[in-house]
């Protein structure tokens, strides 16, 4: 049984008459599939665009009865299922190898002289985000203790400030890699083409940026705590756009996870030319 009930539909979308018709029909059929039908109605609360909204709306307008409705959430449902199954089934990240003294400085020149593409794997994608975000993982602005180690700098700035603390730090794709794994070892599944159109659907991403290195790109790249980057997959925290405010978020939490943390975070980049996260 999902948490909490849906909203009245005399709450919701009053200024869209199209989007309330798919949300009602949705709400009537609560007594028959209350979590298939409580996934349908909250993807339409808190779809994360325009676009999005407009899709899943369109899907149930166009069910010519109750029972394609009721299928449209149980396909929804095992998309979400199937997500969820990973996590809580995925290894935990091996550390990666981290460059030398002399190559760590060498990448972040490359970088400010405009020489690096878009990073093509794991690796290069966190040596690139640590750069974006001045070594310090995002959230809590803990620095990353294998950087202080190796940057010389860094390492005077860090030991300068008793206020600043350390920590390990895990590169973390927003959009999992698994996704694009599965479909190039298996292009018969369904499950993962299942997942592209979810995502193109209701989070409005083009299945060619999910190609070949697409998923390292810094736009689907965080920094975090291990601790932190477990509870994003726990979905005991996450992020929610501030309507009208580029790169400004506020943190979303269960009950009282992480109290420590600001409740806005604005994302900044030490480089310019080096995308922020925003997926």
């Amino acid at each position: 049984m999902p948490k909490a009930p849906l909203l009245s539909p005399e709450s919701v979308f009053p200024d869209d008459p199209e989007v309330r018709n798919a949300y009602q029909r949705v709400y009537s059929l609560q007594t028959q599939q209350p979590l298939r039908m409580a996934i349908l109605g909250w993807m339409l609360i808190h779809s994360p665009s325009h676009e999005g909204l407009t899709e899943v709306a369109q899907d149930i307008n166009a069910a010519t009865n109750d029972e394609v409705i009721l299928k449209l959430g149980n396909y929804l449902q095992s998309f979400f299922s199937n997500h969820f199954k990973f996590l809580a089934k995925k290894r935990t990240t091996t550390p990666s190898t981290h460059r030398s003294r002399p190559e760590l400085g060498a990448v972040r020149q490359e970088i400010l002289n405009g020489l690096v593409s878009a990073p093509t794997s794991h690796n290069k994608a966190k040596e690139q985000a640590l750069i974006r975000d001045n070594y310090r993982y995002m959230l809590a602005g803990t620095v990353d203790s294998r950087s202080v180690e190796k940057i010389p700098e860094l390492q005077a700035e860090y030991l300068s400030n008793p206020l600043l603390s350390s920590g390990a730090t895990q590169c973390c794709h927003i959009l999992p890699q698994y996704i694009t794994q599965e479909l190039r070892t298996d292009e018969s599944k369904e499950t993962p083409l299942d997942v592209v159109l979810v995502l193109q659907q209701f989070g409005g991403v083009i299945p060619n940026e999910l190609k070949d290195n697409g998923m390292h790109h810094l736009r689907n790249i965080m920094t975090l705590e291990n601790g932190i980057r477990t509870s994003f997959d726990e979905l005991r925290i996450w992020l929610e756009p501030v309507e009208g405010q580029e790169h400004r978020y506020k943190l979303g939490r269960e009950l009282f996870a992480y109290r420590n943390l600001p409740d806005v975070h604005n994302f900044v980049n030490a480089c310019v030319d080096l995308s922020l996260p925003d997926r």
